[in-house]
């Protein structure tokens, strides 16, 4: 193969035939690119500090956490510590504010055993829970009206009167004469009526257990939504009993109460046999002590009722001043049986004043109070 030869005249024709290149740009404007170029080179090398001092602070903190996240802890449990103490501070001081708060308005300054006395008169709210029958003491020489607490709405008189034997009354003091065992007692609520049927193994030949009987069932009731009683069985029987009266209509007695005690210590409301003209009569009674011994006045020694007025449904009872301490039992007996007496007399509702306190038993005495349903609850346990 034949060498070419190079020499410097075919070098620089064959220079001449390539094409021109030429450069568009003016000084200027290469400097610019140059400058910019350089600035650029700068700035891409600035991020590598920032993430350098990013990844520093990371580790710092990664090594100084669980230091920072302990002593928080045990601020924080210090914190709740202490503020626990203050709440059961806060508690304690709270108890004795709300004690004192309860004795004054329960007035347990005065007597701490007041609201603890047993109240000897249903409320008129708790009319509809209770059922009164009338039973007589060991001698039958009173008639003592008690309110037995129903089992169910539906129980009527038949179903009161069985509970006797079950709520144990003997032991309280109440006794039931033979012939409840063997009456029955139908009632009629539309007609306000109750159909007494006699039986004719009831020993009711002497006039004595007639008069008891119509005395038990005009009491029983007295307290009852019925307003008549017819009386049937052995016509002859029940005509002979009753003086020839085989119905019964109820009649308001106009009775006062007096506080009968048993010898085992309950306590009751009994109406009096009398009946009164007037209230201010019926309350003039209720201080003398007459009949059995366990009959007792209601009036406590020491006060007495000043003047009574009448205000529409509304009786006002007030009394003369007095500095006589006086039991709470005496007090609080006193106070229903004054409201009982008031209820024979048509009124509704009770005002006391002058008394020197503002609270007996469970009553607000500065405020008026609803006269009772009926005396003497007994509850079923």
């Amino acid at each position: 193969m034949k060498k070419n030869e190079w020499n410097e005249e075919r070098i620089k024709v064959l220079l001449n035939q390539l094409p021109t290149v030429k450069d568009q740009r003016s000084a200027q404007q290469v400097y610019k690119q140059l400058l910019m170029a350089k600035q650029e080179k700068k700035k891409n090398k600035h991020w590598v500090w920032p993430v350098l001092a990013s990844f520093a602070v990371l580790f710092l903190a990664f090594l100084i956490a669980p230091v920072f996240f302990k002593g928080n802890q045990n601020a924080s449990e210090s914190s709740e510590s202490n503020l626990q103490m203050k709440e059961e501070a806060s508690t304690d001081d709270s108890a004795v504010t709300f004690q004192k708060e309860i004795e004054k308005d329960a007035g347990l300054e005065q007597s701490s055993e007041e609201t603890n006395e047993k109240s000897l008169i249903v409320p008129a709210r708790d009319a509809k829970r209770y059922f009164t029958v009338a039973f007589t003491d060991a001698a039958m020489a009173s008639v003592i009206p008690v309110s037995i607490e129903k089992s169910t709405e539906t129980e009527n008189i038949n179903d009161i009167i069985k509970k006797y034997d079950k709520l144990k009354l003997k032991d309280l003091g109440l006794f039931k004469p033979p012939f409840y065992d063997n009456m029955k007692i139908e009632e009629d609520s539309g007609n306000k009526e109750v159909t007494v049927f006699l039986s004719k193994n009831d020993d009711l030949s002497s006039s004595a257990e007639s008069q008891w009987f119509e005395k038990l069932l005009k009491e029983t009731m007295k307290w009852s939504p019925y307003d008549r009683v017819q009386i049937k069985g052995n016509a002859s029987v029940a005509g002979d009993l009753l003086g020839g009266m085989e119905e019964i209509e109820k009649i308001q007695e106009k009775n006062a109460y007096l506080k009968y005690e048993t010898d085992s210590g309950e306590r009751y409301l009994m109406p009096t046999e009398q009946s009164f003209n007037t209230v201010e009569e019926a309350f003039d009674s209720m201080k003398i002590a007459f009949g059995a011994e366990q009959i007792k006045p209601l009036m406590p020694d020491g006060l007495s009722i000043e003047s009574v007025q009448s205000e529409g449904h509304e009786l006002i009872v007030n009394f003369s001043d007095t500095k006589e301490q006086i039991q709470p039992a005496d007090e609080l007996a006193m106070l229903e049986g004054i409201m009982l007496t008031a209820k024979e007399f048509g009124y509704q509702q009770v005002l006391f004043t002058n008394l020197s306190k503002t609270r007996i038993g469970s009553y607000d005495v500065t405020k008026p109070i609803d006269v009772p349903a009926a005396p003497n609850p007994i509850k079923i346990n």
